[in-house]
C-alpha cells in the first residue's frame, strides 16, 4: 500500500513538473529593453522609451529639434550591453551616433544573449507633443474608448523650444471605424485651462486625429485649409504634432481645434446658439445623447450645448424639419410656415460645404460628421464647419473611391437605409445649381490649381521626415512623395470631371454601382456614349466568391465595354461557398469513420472474449 503511494506522489510531482516546464516554453518572454532614452529638450528632460519591429530592430524615434548630444541612452540591466562590441556604462551619450544608421548591440536576457540593431531616427520639421498621464501606461486608455484620465500636456515647436505646458482635465480616445480598426488610436484632450496652442486660438477641447486610414496623413489637413481659403467660416485650424504618449511615441498626428461654441471656435451665441450633427442612426443607439431624427429619416446629434431640454431638442428638430421640408419640395416652400428654403438656410454656405464634398470626393458625404449650425435663435440653418476626411480625395481604402468619375454629395442614399437628400434635391433647383457653377468656375477652380501645383508640394516637403518616422512606426513601406502624387493625380482628373459637368455642360448617365450583399453604393457619372473606365474586382471570402457585376433590370452579367446611353443599376455578385462547418465536418469525416470502425471492431472484440469465457 506504501509502495503504491509512494507511486502515486511521484507520479504526480512528475506531472506537475511537465506542466510547469511546458507553461514555462509555451509563456511569451516579457519585452525587455536593455535600455530607456533620456532627452535634454530645451533645458526640460523627457524620457521616452525604444519601439522593436518584427526583424528585431530597436529604434529610437526622436523628436525634432534636438540634436544628438542632447540624447541619452540609460541602461536598464545589470548586465553587460555591448554597443559596437564596447561595454556600455550606465548612461551612453549619442553625441558620437548618427541618424538612420544602424548599431549593433548585444545584451542578455534570461540568459540568452540577445543580438539587435539599433536606429535613431527623427521626426524633423514638425512640433512635438508629449502627453503624460497619471497612471503612467497607455493600456488602460486603449482598453476602452470610453477611459479617461487626467495628466499633462507638454508642446515643444519644430525648433525644439517649449512653447506650452500645462495640466490635462482628461485624457481618453475619440472616433468610431479608426479606433476600433486601427493600432494608431485617435484621442481627445481636455485641458484643465484653456489655451492657445501652436497659434489656433483659444480652447481646452483638442482632437489627436490618427489618419490610419490615410496612407498621406494630409487629406483632412488639405481639406480643413481649403475650407478656410474659399471662406467656409469656423472651417478648424490644425497642425501636425509627433506624439508621445507615456513615452512611447505614437506617430505623426494632426491635432486639431474641437468644434464647440467658442469666440475663438465656432463663434455663436452660447446661449440661443446650436451645433447640430449628422450622423448614422446605429451611432446614437445605446448612448445617452441628445438627438432627433427628420421625417426622412436624417439623424441629427445636439452637438452644442451638451446640456439640453427636452423642449429644446423638439425646437431643433422643428427647425431643420422645417428646412428639410422645403427643400424636398419641388417649388421649394416649406406648407408649414410659408418659407422658401432660400429663407431658412444660409445659401451661401451650403453651396460651398456641397463643392467641398463633391470637388474631394467625401466617402462619408452627407452621412456622418457633417456639421450644421444656428448663430441664435432667429438664425437660418449654416451649413458647416467641415469635419473628417480621411476617407477622400480617392482612398486606396474605399473601392468607390478609386474612379474620380463619380458624384458623392449629389445621390439621394448613400448604402441601404441611410438616406441624405438634401443636396441631391438641392442640387436640381435652379438658384443652388447655379451658384455652384459660378462657384466652382470663380473660386474652387483657381484654389484647386493652387493646391495642386503649391500647398499639396509644400505639405510633401513639411512632413517629408515626419511621414517617413511615422511609417517605420506602423510598417509602411510605401513613399510619402509616391501617395503625394497620387492625391494630385486623383484632384486633376476630378477638377477636369467637374468642369466637364458644369462648365461644359456635358451630357452624362449615371451607373448606380451597389454591393449586393447591401454595402455602399458609388454613383458613377458617365459621359454618354462612353464607356465605365473600370469597375472593382473583390477578393473572394471564406464563405462566398465574387462573380462580377450583374445589371440590376436583366440580371444578366455587365458588359463594361458596350457605351452607356442612360442610366442603369448594377450589383456585386456572390455566390456563396459550402460553410465553412460543413467544411470542418467534411475534414473531419475520415477521423469520424475511423472512430466508428474502431468502436464496432471493440464491441465485436467484446463480445467474442465473452464467448470465450
Amino acid at each position: 500500500m506504501k509502495r503504491t503511494q509512494k507511486y502515486i506522489a511521484l507520479l504526480c510531482t512528475t506531472l506537475s513538473l511537465v506542466v510547469m516546464m511546458t507553461a514555462l516554453c509555451c509563456m511569451e518572454r516579457p519585452d525587455v529593453q536593455p535600455f530607456s532614452v533620456v532627452i535634454s529638450h530645451d533645458g526640460r528632460e523627457e524620457t521616452i522609451s525604444c519601439w522593436e519591429n518584427e526583424k528585431d530592430q530597436l529604434y529610437v524615434f526622436l523628436p525634432s529639434g534636438v540634436e544628438l548630444s542632447d540624447v541619452q541612452l540609460i541602461r536598464q540591466t545589470d548586465n553587460t550591453i555591448l554597443f559596437e562590441g564596447q561595454p556600455m556604462d550606465e548612461a551612453f551619450l549619442c553625441s558620437t551616433l548618427s541618424l538612420d544608421v544602424p548599431y549593433e548591440v548585444t545584451y542578455s536576457v534570461f540568459g540568452k544573449a540577445e543580438s539587435k540593431t539599433i536606429v535613431l531616427v527623427q521626426s524633423a520639421g514638425v512640433p512635438t507633443l508629449f502627453v503624460s498621464t497619471d497612471y503612467g501606461s497607455s493600456e488602460y486608455l486603449h482598453a476602452d474608448k470610453s477611459n479617461k484620465e487626467s495628466g499633462t500636456v507638454t508642446v515643444y515647436a519644430a525648433d525644439g523650444q517649449l512653447v506650452y505646458q500645462g495640466a490635462a482635465e482628461s485624457v481618453g480616445g475619440r472616433g468610431n471605424y479608426t479606433w476600433v480598426n486601427s493600432e494608431k488610436k485617435p484621442y481627445n484632450i481636455v485641458l484643465s485651462q484653456g489655451a492657445d496652442l501652436l497659434d489656433m486660438g483659444q480652447g481646452s477641447k483638442w482632437v489627436l486625429l490618427a489618419n490610419a486610414s490615410d496612407s498621406t496623413l494630409m487629406r483632412n489637413k488639405i481639406v480643413y485649409d481649403f475650407a478656410n481659403r474659399i471662406g467656409l467660416a469656423y472651417s478648424p485650424e490644425s497642425q501636425w504634432v509627433a506624439l508621445y504618449l507615456n513615452g512611447e511615441y505614437r506617430g505623426l498626428y494632426l491635432m486639431c481645434e474641437a468644434i464647440e461654441i467658442g469666440t475663438d471656435r465656432v463663434d455663436i451665441s452660447q446661449t440661443e446658439g446650436a451645433i447640430l450633427t449628422v450622423e448614422t442612426a446605429d451611432a446614437f443607439q445605446g448612448k445617452n445623447t441628445a438627438y432627433f431624427v427628420t421625417d426622412v429619416g436624417v439623424a441629427m446629434e445636439v452637438n452644442s450645448p451638451k446640456v439640453v431640454a427636452d423642449n429644446e431638442i423638439a425646437q431643433l428638430k422643428s427647425k431643420v424639419q422645417s428646412a428639410e421640408n422645403a427643400i424636398l419640395a419641388v417649388d421649394g416652400i416649406d406648407d408649414g410656415t410659408g418659407k422658401p428654403w432660400e429663407e431658412i438656410v444660409d445659401v451661401s454656405s451650403w453651396v460651398k460645404k456641397y463643392l467641398i464634398e463633391e470637388v474631394f470626393g467625401n466617402h462619408d458625404a452627407l452621412m456622418r460628421s457633417a456639421y450644421y449650425y444656428y448663430q441664435d435663435s432667429s438664425s437660418l440653418l449654416y451649413a458647416g464647419p467641415v469635419w473628417d476626411y480621411d476617407l477622400a480625395i480617392g482612398n486606396e481604402n474605399s473601392w468607390q473611391l478609386q474612379n474620380p468619375q463619380a458624384f458623392w454629395a449629389n445621390r439621394l442614399a448613400s448604402q441601404p437605409g441611410v438616406e441624405m437628400p438634401w443636396f441631391y434635391e438641392l442640387y436640381q433647383k435652379d438658384v443652388f445649381y447655379q451658384r455652384v457653377v459660378e462657384m466652382y468656375q470663380s473660386v474652387f477652380l483657381p484654389e484647386l490649381t493652387r493646391l495642386i501645383s503649391i500647398t499639396i508640394p509644400e505639405y510633401t516637403c513639411e512632413i517629408s521626415a515626419a511621414a517617413a518616422v511615422d511609417k517605420i512606426r506602423w510598417n509602411d513601406d510605401a513613399t510619402l512623395i509616391e501617395y503625394a502624387d497620387g492625391l494630385c493625380n486623383y484632384l486633376e482628373q476630378r477638377s477636369k470631371f467637374l468642369a466637364n459637368i458644369w462648365i461644359d455642360k456635358k451630357d452624362y448617365c449615371i451607373v448606380r454601382a451597389a454591393q449586393q450583399w447591401g454595402g455602399y453604393y458609388a454613383y458613377y457619372a458617365v459621359f454618354t456614349g462612353e464607356t465605365l473606365q473600370e469597375l472593382p474586382v473583390f477578393d473572394s471570402s471564406d464563405n462566398q466568391t465574387f462573380i462580377g457585376w450583374y445589371n440590376e433590370s436583366t440580371g444578366e452579367p455587365f458588359d463594361i465595354t458596350q457605351p452607356i446611353t442612360e442610366d442603369i443599376e448594377i450589383y456585386a455578385k456572390w455566390v456563396d461557398k459550402p460553410s465553412a462547418r460543413i467544411k470542418q465536418v467534411l475534414k473531419l469525416m475520415p477521423l469520424a469513420v475511423l472512430a466508428v470502425i474502431g468502436v464496432a471492431f471493440v464491441v465485436v472484440e467484446f463480445k467474442r472474449w465473452r464467448k470465450i469465457g
